[in-house]
């Protein structure tokens, strides 16, 4: 331990400047959300750090891996009276003290700036600290152990992101699954599962490197990794997040709330218009759902069907994000958000390959994955560039914009609200409500969801966001048989 210590001293002493501008653009990072979120004239230059902070840190665990280098055998800690699990602990620590704990003191700055407690967020905080070492400080440890240079590290770097790149678009060709589009709600898992890979091809890769400085296979383990993270991203399962989601929040859903049963309702227009913009036939079955209880809500996050023809062929969706529960509404309605009791359209995108006849039997079973939504909390939000802090929501204000209403939201990644933003004249119901939606962070180091909707309304008239907080999770099954297409919405493009 005494060696990786001395070791420890000497990447300070060599690299304090880069840890010194590292530590400052994080607190400029943290600075500018502090200064966006409340609107001051310093948020737009401090946003500018975000980008060298993102990069500071990279080119730091680079330089310091390659303090003692690991590729050739002309290095000069190879003949030094000390192992390499003393170098390698010396590294770890680095990052750990010099790179991770002041992203977290920045972290907790920005919080503390907002005026939120650290400690209410404790978790997310964790949780950040954690993927932030794995994504991307143990990602560049195998990088800079297989280079010979900053020079080589940095068109190593850009290669394997184009590799990657390359990769997703070639499984998505090849295999175009249905869960490889947005997990807004679940992404925790996806991203828990490529952490994983990358941990475990990056500690192989230091493991062949400073234990036997094999550095073609070492190479060769980067190449693999690169495929398999986009093999991974592509081909994740998103219904096991949505199952571990379920089994973890421990609360056991009655059988009879969200029952869902096919059921015409004539005169009634569905949401195609939504999805014209996707190849094949858009399918809208009419459907009630039913057993929700009066001051709760269901929202759909996806659905998995099957569909079976008369000559025996058969389609699996698998679980489409398209696939959701529309509500019913008088002129159509696109918008998928919470639902109550009552009539609603559960649509499929069905592929150009898998041609139905109007006249042909069919039999459809779907599952649909549902998430309990608690009671509405629901706040005024005034025209102001000034944002309030909204429990459960964040902080958020009603801007004027394209279309009139625009409402946007920064909170915690902890913050798991369901909103919808409700646009009220003064007589008459709601002229217009949009989902805000809920998946773009600040940045790569950043603690801060960013979430927006819009409403087609005038700015006369009181503006709300009504949120609810998830609850649980459950499934439920629909199943119809013998029905025909021409019983059915269908549009062709």
């Amino acid at each position: 331990m005494r060696d990786a210590l001395l070791i420890f001293r000497k990447d300070v002493r060599r690299l304090w400047p880069l840890v010194a501008l590292n530590g400052f653009l994080f607190d400029s990072v943290a600075a500018g959300d502090v200064a966006t979120i409340f609107n001051t004239k310093t948020a737009v230059p401090l946003l500018f750090m975000q980008l060298p902070a993102i990069l500071c840190p990279l080119f730091l665990i680079a330089a310091l891996i390659q303090q003692e280098k690991l590729t050739g055998d002309r290095a000069y800690w190879f003949t030094r009276p000390f192992s390499w699990r003393n170098v390698l602990a010396a590294k770890l620590l680095f990052a750990v003290v010099l790179v991770s704990l002041p992203l977290l003191m920045a972290q907790v700055t920005a919080l503390l700036g907002t005026g939120l407690s650290p400690f209410a967020y404790a978790g997310m905080l964790l949780r950040e600290q954690v993927r932030f070492f794995i994504v991307p400080v143990i990602e560049i440890f195998a990088l800079a152990a297989v280079t010979r240079g900053m020079v080589e590290f940095i068109w190593v770097t850009l290669l394997c992101m184009v590799a990657q790149l390359i990769g997703l678009l070639i499984f998505l060709t090849v295999f175009n699954p249905a869960e490889a589009q947005d997990w807004p709600r679940f992404e925790w898992f996806r991203s828990a599962v490529l952490a994983a890979f990358a941990l475990l091809f990056a500690a192989a890769i230091l493991l062949l490197q400073y234990a036997g400085r094999r550095t073609t296979l070492a190479r060769a383990t980067l190449a693999a990794a690169v495929i398999a993270l986009a093999w991974a991203r592509v081909l994740a399962p998103w219904h096991v997040g949505f199952d571990l989601a379920r089994r973890w929040s421990g609360y056991a859903v009655d059988p009879v709330i969200g029952q869902v049963s096919y059921s015409p309702h004539p005169n009634l227009m569905h949401g195609g218009a939504c999805w014209f913009e996707r190849p094949g036939t858009f399918l809208f079955i009419p459907i009630d759902v039913k057993g929700i209880p009066e001051n709760l809500a269901v929202f759909s996050e996806r659905t998995a069907a099957r569909i079976e023809t008369s000559d025996g062929r058969a389609w699996n969706s698998g679980w489409q994000a398209v696939g959701q529960i529309l509500p019913s509404s008088p002129g159509g309605s696109c918008l998928h958000k919470p639902l109550s009791n009552g009539p609603g359209w559960l649509n499929f995108n069905l592929p150009r390959r898998f041609r139905l006849q109007p006249t042909e039997r069919l039999h459809i079973r779907a599952s649909v994955a549902f998430t309990l939504l608690g009671p509405v909390q629901t706040a005024t939000l005034p025209i102001s560039t000034h944002m309030r802090w909204i429990s459960g929501v964040g902080f958020c204000a009603a801007l004027v914009g394209e279309p009139p209403v625009v409402a946007e939201c920064i909170a915690p990644l902890e913050e798991r609200a369901y909103t919808v933003l409700r646009t009220q004249p003064p007589v008459g119901p709601p002229c217009s409500e949009d989902l805000l939606s809920n998946s773009v962070m600040s940045s790569g180091i950043g603690i801060w969801r960013f979430s927006g909707g819009g409403g087609t309304c005038a700015t006369q008239g009181q503006i709300y966001l009504d949120s609810r907080q998830p609850i649980a999770y459950f499934e439920r099954e629909l199943d119809i048989s013998g029905i025909r297409l021409a019983d059915l919405e269908y549009q062709r493009p």
